[in-house]
């Protein structure tokens, strides 16, 4: 219950412009299940945000797919390819 609550408080910062500079006081796994939240809700420029500061606190392949996919969405092909990429040198997946 606590992670949904802080994920919907994350997914609202999003949206009220919390810079890189707060960032690091929110976990890079709340900005995660955040942008989760928000690709949901076809908010694919938020989710591109969101990974943003998810990614300056952690490199992970997840996350790096997670903002491609949401660059792919916006029709940011060249920024999606870039973030395909380097999530398929992180994440030990076949299909990637």
């Amino acid at each position: 219950m606590k992670s949904t609550l802080l994920s919907l408080s994350l997914a609202v910062l999003s949206f009220t412009g919390i810079s890189a500079q707060d960032s690091t006081l929110v976990h890079h796994m709340d900005f995660y299940l955040s942008a989760q939240i928000l690709y949901g809700k076809e908010s694919y420029q938020a989710v591109v945000h969101n990974m943003n500061l998810a990614l300056n606190q952690n490199k992970a392949g997840e996350y790096y797919m997670m903002r491609a996919n949401a660059h792919h969405k916006l029709g940011n092909f060249q920024q999606a390819l870039a973030d395909y990429n380097a999530a398929s040198k992180k994440v030990n997946d076949p299909e990637l």
